[in-house]
């Protein structure tokens, strides 16, 4: 309801702007395009309030204004006295609230400019803010870090570049079907429950999956798609035969799996991540355990860095090392990674 008036709020002092007023006129128009920049960026997921918060003080002011001319009408005009009074006792309650945060910002602000640089801060950003420091500090300065958050990362490492993972890249299931029918050969597609729990021995399964292409889900299932070389395939498929593991051979087959799911298929092509990071020269990342929700210490975090992790690891076992922990294993550590691209050929020492 509230989201509901609020646009019809913003849609009626669009159009008085639009009659009476060019600086609000503007305003509006600045709100509008910015608000909805954001929004469609971000898609259907966000919420964090400092997305938004940078526009707060502007709305505050087109709002109260078109409600304010919307009273002048002579049908509505003695409503306009209530609304004024109604404005000042927001505007008096907010900036109540707001000298309060105040003072307990002041005493963080106080504590950091006296040293203590991680006063303030909850136990998952002390972690990972300090081992963005000691990343900062014994990482040699020609090998690329990666960061989720890697404005903080520069900030406590002292003015130290990180390369930003701000995004785990997918695709939708459909553009990375058509993609891979481009493909020569025949495709072996495999249910990835049934990969996992028919025991295969771990190194073939993860020899196999040295020849994975894309891992594809219709929402509640994932698939792994193969292009085994001449070579290899006929032992692969001997090998799927001795332990009857079932496999399709018809991108068609999954597609019409994920046209009859009621949720989106997506599509994760572990080169693209490997590629994208080696186009950085990225050889480290840190992986911390940041909260989602801000106040709340929960199992679910940020988990940006962690999915690009399990998809290389998925393709390439054993690339990662792990080089330092800050934090118990119970209290939102963070950890500083190697990647060994040397181990696979991916790149020369």
């Amino acid at each position: 309801f509230v989201t509901i008036l609020l646009y019809v709020l913003f849609g009626i002092g669009i159009y008085l702007a639009f009659r009476n007023s060019k600086v609000m006129k503007f305003t509006g128009i600045y709100i509008g395009l910015a608000l909805a920049a954001t929004f469609v960026s971000l898609q259907q997921q966000w919420g964090q309030m400092r997305m938004v918060i940078i526009y707060v003080p502007l709305i505050f002011l087109f709002l109260p204004w078109g409600i304010l001319e919307l009273t002048k009408s002579k049908k509505i005009r003695l409503l306009q006295p209530v609304t004024v009074l109604l404005l000042f006792i927001l505007f008096f309650k907010l900036f109540g609230l707001s000298v309060n945060k105040a003072k307990v910002n002041n005493e963080v602000f106080m504590k950091n400019l006296r040293g203590n640089r991680y006063y303030g801060y909850t136990s998952d950003w002390v972690n990972f803010l300090k081992m963005s420091a000691w990343a900062a500090k014994n990482v040699p300065e020609e090998m690329m870090i990666s960061s989720r958050k890697p404005s903080m990362s520069f900030i406590y490492g002292e003015g130290r570049g990180f390369y930003g993972l701000y995004r785990f890249p997918t695709l939708p299931a459909d553009t990375a079907i058509h993609r891979l029918e481009q493909n020569k050969g025949e495709p072996v597609i495999i249910n990835e429950t049934e990969l996992k729990s028919h025991g295969l021995p771990v190194q073939l399964e993860y020899g196999m999956k040295r020849e994975v292409e894309a891992f594809i889900t219709d929402g509640d299932t994932m698939y792994s798609v193969y292009f085994f070389s001449d070579q290899t395939r006929p032992a692969y498929l001997a090998v799927l035969q001795q332990y009857n593991l079932n496999y399709e051979t018809d991108l068609g087959i999954l597609k019409n799996k994920i046209a009859a799911s009621d949720k989106p298929g997506i599509a994760v092509v572990p080169d693209t991540l490997i590629n994208l990071l080696l186009r950085n020269n990225v050889e480290y990342m840190i992986r911390g355990n940041l909260r989602l929700k801000p106040s709340q210490k929960t199992d679910r975090v940020i988990n940006t860095v962690h999915r690009y992790m399990y998809y290389m690891e998925q393709k390439y076992m054993g690339i990662f090392s792990q080089e330092s922990q800050i934090g118990a294993n119970d209290d939102e550590p963070a950890y500083l990674f190697r990647i060994h691209w040397e181990r696979f050929g991916l790149k020369e020492e």
